[in-house]
């Protein structure tokens, strides 16, 4: 057969055991990614850090992947996959990374650095690899649906054992690896922050642009509340003028999307939940802003 490059292996040829090797291969990849928040390896923070133990976890996942993704593409004898451009363009930047790095008088720190940092080149291959594997995995709905579930579940999890640790210390729920103050399971409280930030702002978009039922609503105007509460706490005024901002441009869009941006014969009723949250987040975040400045 002919090899075609197109990343869409869903829609080839209908096969049971291939059908079956892809079902595993995304159930994999949506549980690694879905768990990576709340994964470590308790009494490890000796000899191993936090982040190299969530980029463990995703090595050994993604390589899981693509093996049975390597599988499903010989059992089938079909491939098809295309490069866009902005994948293409990180490609481009990882492998001159890789160039710079073999070209260092210290290879080794330059591509592995201590434990995989971020800045490493090893690091930009690995995330060039999770967003191909993604892309392959990723076009159908269902497959984005299931990993949404997983991740929220998650999300939920880590913000109620944070909200737990600062009210009952550092010691509840340690597990020997977070032991101070400023531990969070995602390392310290600037990204925890960060975090949060991040995670409003995702909801904001998900409840102005999906269709939702109402305990739908209820668990991301929960979720928005919880990240709200651990904010607060670690007030980290960079990621308050960012939601400030952005919960602001929030508001007003949806003030005026049903009348100066829509005709007559268009308009849809606004939602008064995603306003209220909208609001709630725009109130809060001017409250810390002021309360931070003076």
């Amino acid at each position: 057969k002919d090899n075609i490059f197109l990343p869409r292996l869903n829609n080839l040829s209908k096969d049971s055991v291939n059908e079956w090797l892809q079902t595993i291969a995304r159930s994999v990849f949506i549980l690694v990614f879905g768990l990576l928040l709340i994964f470590f390896i308790p009494n490890a923070h000796s000899s191993l850090s936090l982040g190299f133990t969530k980029t463990y976890l995703v090595i050994v996942g993604v390589s899981l992947t693509l093996v049975l993704l390597a599988l499903s593409i010989l059992r089938r004898g079909l491939v098809r996959f295309s490069l866009p451009l902005a994948l293409g363009l990180f490609w481009l930047f990882a492998l001159m990374s890789l160039a710079s790095s073999l070209l260092s008088d210290d290879k080794l720190d330059s591509i592995y650095g201590n434990n995989f940092e971020v800045q490493t080149a090893g690091f930009f291959i690995l995330m060039a690899t999770v967003m191909t594997t993604g892309m392959i995995l990723g076009r159908s709905k269902s497959t984005f649906s299931k990993f949404m579930m997983v991740f929220g579940f998650t999300t939920i999890i880590l913000l109620l054992i944070q909200i737990c640790r600062l009210i009952f210390g550092p010691t509840f729920l340690s597990f020997g690896v977070f032991t101070t103050n400023t531990s969070s399971w995602l390392g310290g409280f600037n990204d925890l922050a960060l975090f949060s930030g991040l995670i409003i702002i995702v909801l904001l978009i998900l409840f102005q642009g999906a269709t939702l039922p109402r305990l739908g609503k209820v668990v991301l105007t929960t979720v928005i509340i919880l990240s709200l509460v651990v904010l607060a706490v670690i007030n980290f005024s960079f990621v308050w003028y960012l939601l400030s901002g952005f919960s602001l441009l929030m508001l007003l869009y949806l003030l005026s999307k049903d009348t100066w941006l829509s005709s007559s014969e268009e308009k849809n009723p606004l939602s008064v939940a995603s306003l209220g949250v909208t609001a709630l987040v725009v109130m809060v975040s001017f409250i810390f802003i002021i309360g931070g400045s003076s």
